[in-house]
């Protein structure tokens, strides 16, 4: 309740309160006034209705009396006063009748009462239990005089309609005409009734016992009426009676009613004498001018309650219209009066406040953030004081406030240059521990090379993939201190060359499966920032998963632009709120605080990530762990591998500082997609230098255009020093007891190669683990085909200085793996040559084309001799057992070749 307390009222509604209660007051009573006025207005509103729907009612009731009294004389006389036409027109002048007041009720809704409602409601009834009375009156033998008690009752209801017109009405004059109305209805009911008795009793020559009764009733209860009407009605509607209801017709009516009644009394069986009274018709006719002059009056009646209820209710909509408006009148000067004061008191308030909340939400923060930027000498520290220029009390608030607001800004003077101060200092530190760790890569390289036992050189290969690590950390502070890196690439790298650079950089890169799209290069600017980026995202992957599952790390390019990789993992994941905050974080890197210390990866993540527009987002697995995507902008992709050649990461390797942060490529498991290019030759070139293995050399050739079978399996660790694919733990123990190590060759010269030719074709690590320049040697001379595809050994390479037994072997296999063929069929079936398809040796040397191809070679004297199972395995298994040596003896000398 404190909060509602006086003193928590703002000036303004103070001001108001001073004048607005008593208004209110006055608001208060003229608003029962208009009230009051409105529900008479709606009361009048009402009236006007009801009078209109018993205007209908009135046409309705003259119709029905008409239709009674025509029917019962009808009935009397068996058609002969009254023909079936005539009763036929008079029946389709009530039908008509009926359909008006059937709309008309329509309008009486629930704002009426319910006696009212009731009341219509009888009369509908009644309505529709009229087709059943007048088949009863014509069509059985009800008499006469019971059709005229059955109509009697249908018309007594419709005039109690009357007595509720003005139901509700403060008018005195109203109530009056109303009543008027009923009375006047009421007696020409009685006068209808007296016409059909009559006519009755003159059709049949007689009374029937209680007819006359009802007869002589229903005149006297008409002049009751009469006597009514005379004291309700005014003096005109009285002097209005009179001058219509009068005439020969009405004077003729009242003798032959006078001859009647003098006729039967002298007649105990009240009998009317034919000869000497009229017949039923003539006194049908000058009754009903009489119920005609009767019903003139009563439309001028109800037409004038009608007049009389609509103009009290225009009276009243005009009252409640006048007090309405005096009442706003009223208000819109107290609320004048209120502004004009109020304005005075409040302008300086808001422009206080809304100038308080300018320099607490937009200039203060806008200082603070330019203060962060490197140009922070060129920030001026005036402070614009708040648009108040007055004297008052509110005045003296405002240069309290632009007090207050200059020594915030000198506060955040001094936070920006103590930051600056953090950030050189970070920026120092990370230049210090760089430059030692170069130096320590470099000497860790010097001892790789020169160091032939595998188990130390296995220790100094974590040696240095630990410095690597080093280093990186080393490049986190520079991004805390707001540095990049001086050196950058000028030339595309491929996506998938970064990736693997970035597992270089990773603890447990042995967990790490790829999948990436071979043709998708990078721009050189952020290539270092990739590198750095996806190394985080991946260490943190491996940190928080189980050491037994698999960290998959993905990429493709978008159909709208861009790249994107993904790196899943089945770790203990995050929570929604977490995942919610880190993604917040990735997207707006907050400035240093004590949180960075905690989540330092998530930081240097958000700054590489802003520096090019690249977007990253966590979003948790479905079988658990978390996803992050790393989306590259279109901006920093290069597809087309035709127009740019992406750097080898191979050219990045080697000592010294500027190249320390090239880009490696680590073998891991998994595969890389294949693009769409053409296949092109994915295995390194030939060494220059002969591999030396048994004071022989291989011959050297081109490889052919098809990708080398797989090279083993198991994982394979990175190093910054060491050449592509070459992990400690894949190379081979020293070399056996017995034999000396092979001497070491230079490390062959790798050209550049076009973006996406990483991999020539998708394949699992079984197929990359293990790089053997021996094999590639062996495998570019044995398993691969001549291009020109000619046989001749002496025409097509130089003399060999090593050969095996088993080379015409492989050359036979080679040589039937393209048949011949004599072109093709008009169905495109090719056509056989005869004899140019045989297995070399299978047939003797006069059959085989090549020998004609081949002069110099000496023909055999006969088929050589198939050889046995046993003598083909040992001659595999020896060329298996060569191939391993080969390869432990070329590794350390392919190290040093790469370094250099």
């Amino acid at each position: 309740m404190r909060r509602f307390g006086l003193r928590n009222w703002k000036v303004s509604a103070r001001l108001i309160a001073l004048i607005v209660i008593p208004t209110i007051v006055a608001g208060v009573l003229a608003g029962l006034r208009v009230s009051s006025a409105l529900a008479n207005a709606s009361t009048f509103g009402r009236i006007e209705q009801l009078a209109s729907l018993g205007d209908k009612l009135s046409v309705l009731t003259h119709a029905l009396e008409g239709e009674r009294d025509m029917t019962a004389l009808y009935v009397a006389s068996n058609g002969t006063s009254v023909s079936k036409t005539d009763l036929q027109k008079v029946e389709g002048q009530v039908d008509a009748a009926v359909r008006q007041v059937r709309s008309q009720a329509g309008t009486i809704d629930d704002s009426y009462s319910s006696l009212v409602r009731t009341q219509v409601r009888d009369i509908l009834n009644r309505l529709d239990q009229l087709p059943g009375l007048r088949q009863q009156a014509t069509q059985t033998k009800l008499p006469p005089e019971a059709t005229v008690d059955k109509y009697s009752e249908v018309v007594s209801d419709i005039l109690n309609f009357d007595d509720l017109i003005a139901t509700g009405s403060s008018d005195a004059d109203l109530t009056e005409s109303a009543r008027s109305l009923a009375s006047i209805a009421q007696a020409k009911e009685d006068s209808s009734k007296e016409r059909g008795y009559l006519a009755v009793a003159l059709a049949v020559k007689n009374f029937q016992p209680g007819t006359y009764d009802d007869f002589q009733a229903a005149r006297s209860q008409r002049d009751t009426d009469l006597a009514a009407f005379q004291s309700s009605a005014t003096p005109a509607q009285a002097q209005l009676y009179l001058d219509t209801v009068a005439g020969p017709e009405v004077d003729q009516a009242e003798l032959i009613r006078q001859q009647a009644v003098f006729a039967v009394a002298k007649s105990p069986d009240l009998s009317l004498d034919a000869t000497t009274y009229p017949d039923a018709r003539l006194w049908f006719n000058d009754m009903t001018v009489r119920s005609d002059k009767m019903r003139v009056v009563e439309d001028q009646l109800v037409h004038s309650v009608l007049a009389e209820s609509h103009d009290l209710q225009a009276q009243a909509q005009r009252s409640a219209a006048l007090v309405g408006g005096l009442l706003l009148l009223v208000l819109l000067l107290v609320v004048a009066a209120v502004v004009i004061v109020a304005q005075s008191l409040v302008r300086p308030l808001r422009r206080l406040r809304t100038g308080a909340l300018d320099v607490a939400g937009t200039r203060l923060p806008d200082f603070v953030r330019r203060l962060r930027e490197p140009d922070v000498e060129q920030v001026g520290f005036e402070v614009e004081p708040i648009d108040v220029r007055s004297t008052d009390e509110i005045g003296e608030v405002a240069r309290a406030f632009d007090e207050v607001h200059r020594e915030a800004v000198r506060l955040a003077s001094n936070e920006a240059l103590l930051r600056g101060n953090v950030n050189a200092m970070f920026v120092n530190l990370s230049r210090r521990s760089q430059s030692l760790i170069e130096r320590q890569l470099r000497l860790i390289e010097d001892l790789e090379q020169s160091e032939q036992d595998s188990t130390r050189l296995d220790s100094l290969f974590k040696l240095d993939h630990l410095a690597t690590r080093m280093r990186r950390n080393g490049e986190n502070l520079l991004v805390l201190g707001g540095q990049e890196q001086a050196r950058r690439w000028n030339k595309p790298v491929a996506l998938v060359d970064i990736v693997r650079a970035s597992l270089s950089e990773v603890e447990q890169y042995e967990r790490i499966t790829l999948r990436i799209q071979d043709d998708v290069s990078v721009t050189g600017r952020a290539v270092n920032d990739l590198v750095h980026l996806v190394a985080e995202l991946v260490e943190n992957s491996t940190s928080f998963s189980p050491e037994h599952t698999k960290v998959a790390v993905s990429g493709h390019l978008l159909s709208g632009g861009g790249a994107m990789l993904q790196i899943s993992d089945s770790g203990v994941g995050m929570s929604p709120d977490e995942l919610e905050e880190a993604n917040w974080r990735l997207a707006n890197p907050p400035t240093i605080d004590v949180s960075i210390s905690r989540r330092m990866g998530l930081f240097v993540v958000g700054r590489l990530a802003q520096r090019h527009g690249i977007r990253v987002e966590l979003r948790a697995a479905l079988s658990g762990g978390l996803t992050a995507f790393v989306i590259l902008a279109p901006s920093t992709i290069m597809q087309d591998a035709d127009k740019v050649r992406p750097q080898r990461l191979d050219s990045a390797v080697g000592p010294g500082p500027a190249d320390r942060h090239g880009i490696q490529s680590p073998l891991v498991r998994g595969e890389i997609t294949r693009s769409d290019e053409p296949d092109r030759p994915s295995v390194p070139e030939t060494p220059r230098e002969p591999v030396r293995s048994s004071g022989t050399s291989l011959p050297k050739r081109k490889p052919a255009p098809t990708s080398p079978p797989g090279r083993g399996s198991g994982p394979t660790a990175p190093s910054r020093s060491r050449p592509q694919g070459v992990p400690p733990s894949a190379r081979p123990s020293a070399p056996p007891q017995g034999q000396p190590p092979e001497q070491p060759m230079s490390r062959p010269q790798v050209q550049p190669q076009a973006a996406g030719s990483a991999f020539g074709e998708s394949r699992s690590v079984g197929e990359n683990n293990g790089r053997s320049p021996i094999f590639e040697a062996m495998q570019s001379e044995w398993f691969q085909r001549r291009k020109t595809g000619s046989m001749n050994r002496a025409e097509s390479s130089p003399p060999r200085e090593w050969s095996s037994p088993g080379d015409e072997g492989w050359r036979a296999a080679e040589t039937i793996r393209a048949p011949a063929t004599g072109g093709q069929t008009s169905t495109g079936l090719p056509k056989r040559v005869p004899g140019s398809n045989r297995i070399p040796g299978s047939v003797g040397p006069a059959s085989r084309p090549e020998q004609k191809q081949q002069p110099a070679a000496p023909p055999p004297a006969a088929p050589p001799r198939a050889p046995e199972a046993d003598a083909v395995r040992n001659r595999f298994a020896s060329f298996q057992q060569g191939v391993r040596k080969g390869r432990a003896a070329i590794q350390p000398e392919d190290d040093e070749r790469e370094n250099q």
